[in-house]
């Protein structure tokens, strides 16, 4: 279990690998949101991927688990190994000074904004996405880590990595994919990258889609790879991955989800048919959509994109997502704002209800009545503060509807970007 203490309220002097190890402290609630999560069954740890707070993780194992820091190389190491690191390491996710030594500033390698566990070949591994590229490493029985840091000079489409997906191509290692945002250029500005050897090179798709359509999310079902963009949902044969085409919304889909009025002022259109995510059972393949959710159903054994006749949608049948033991939430994410409140629905017999609203942490910040309205609906409202009527913080919240017998849980984001609204 690692252990810290405070140095003259400027660092926390923390315990890796054997030696002694600072970072700046982390105490702000601002850019702060935890962006991703993975869990190494190996070595039984859930690591989280924060802006502010970096990469931690807990020992799930442990009767009282405690988030420890995991420390990645700063922006101008290549690599690092466990016990290795410079005397004058700073785990400090502050923005790196332009001129003169990275280290006297932070570092854009330690913003970390997903992460993935996985083991193969042998080996543990743990690949970590910041924004300056992506981190291999491999972790050891004691639970220390190596790590070897490859950026766009390595060949990365972009240095901001916000999802690392594994997709099984038959080998005995995976194919490790990278989607990357634009930070400060590079060869892509939003991209896709892959690497078939474990990260020796990387390989980009060239020509993605559109050069400003942004990646959200990476599905990978059978043999077939699909894109969720902002221009749309893309699908490729795992053959030929770079050939990707667009899955065309039949009209009365793309009606439902208002994509057909999507202009602005000045009758130019907008990311009309905007994407975020996609996954697929046996029978149904669903698409999530900033305006709700879609499906086909399979026509002989295969999706048939063209059959309109197989597209259904959640809008119009929200009814039947709330008989099914779904509570709606909305907005998600929430803004916080001065009369704005996260409104919460479910359809029960009961009366009454209670929503208990939980931090990342599992504190419990806040409790709020819930109350039926006149077609069955328990409804709750939140305005975004704790107990003690403050702000909450940037983050992924636990919420637990409890009415009769009935006891719900629902993820919600909050997500404050301005200046001031923390």
């Amino acid at each position: 279990m690692q252990t810290c203490n405070y140095i003259d309220d400027n660092y926390i002097i923390f315990q890796w690998g054997g030696q002694s190890l600072s970072s700046l402290p982390i105490q702000t609630t601002a850019k702060n949101v935890t962006y991703d999560i993975s869990v190494d069954l190996v070595s039984e740890y859930v690591y989280a991927a924060s802006w502010a707070g970096m990469l931690r993780r807990f020992k799930y194992t442990d009767i009282d688990p405690i988030w420890e820091l995991v420390p990645l190389p700063t922006d101008n190491l290549a690599s690092v190994n466990c016990g290795e690191y410079p005397s004058d390491y700073v785990y400090n996710p502050i923005d790196p000074i332009i001129s003169g030594n990275l280290n006297s500033g932070g570092n854009h390698n330690h913003k970390a904004f997903s992460v993935y566990s996985d083991f193969y070949n042998n080996e543990n591994y743990i690949w970590a996405g910041t924004a300056d590229g992506v981190n291999k490493g491999i972790v050891n029985e004691s639970g220390c880590i190596d790590w070897q840091h490859y950026t766009t000079s390595d060949g990365l489409s972009g240095n901001w990595i916000i999802d690392i997906v594994s997709q099984n191509i038959g080998n005995d290692i995976p194919r490790i994919w990278l989607i990357s945002w634009n930070r400060e250029g590079g060869p892509s500005p939003h991209g896709l990258t892959y690497s078939d050897d474990n990260g020796e090179n990387w390989n980009v798709i060239d020509n993605f889609i559109d050069e400003d359509a942004i990646v959200y999310n990476l599905y990978f079902n059978e043999n077939e790879l699909y894109a969720s963009t902002s221009e749309g949902l893309f699908d490729a044969d795992a053959n030929n991955i770079d050939l990707w085409n667009k899955i065309e919304f039949p009209d009365h889909i793309l009606e439902s989800l208002d994509y057909f009025d999507c202009i602005d002022l000045d009758d130019n259109e907008l990311d009309c048919e905007k994407v975020y995510t996609s996954i697929s059972n046996e029978n149904n393949f669903f698409i999530g959509t900033p305006n709700g959710l879609v499906y086909i159903t399979k026509e002989s054994n295969e999706w048939d994109w063209n059959s309109t006749n197989q597209w259904y949608d959640y809008i119009t049948y929200n009814r039947d997502i709330l008989d099914q033991g779904k509570m709606l939430i909305s907005p998600n994410p929430f803004k916080i704002g001065k009369n704005s409140n996260v409104e919460f629905k479910f359809t029960t017999n009961s009366q009454h209800g209670v929503l208990d609203i939980y931090n990342f942490s599992m504190d419990k910040v806040k409790s709020v009545d819930c109350s039926r309205n006149d077609i069955g609906d328990l409804l709750c409202s939140w305005n975004g503060k704790n107990h003690n009527n403050i702000k909450v913080a940037n983050g992924v919240y636990f919420c637990k509807l409890t009415s009769g017998k009935n006891e719900i849980w629902e993820k919600l984001m909050v997500i404050n970007t301005k200046k001031g609204d923390y």
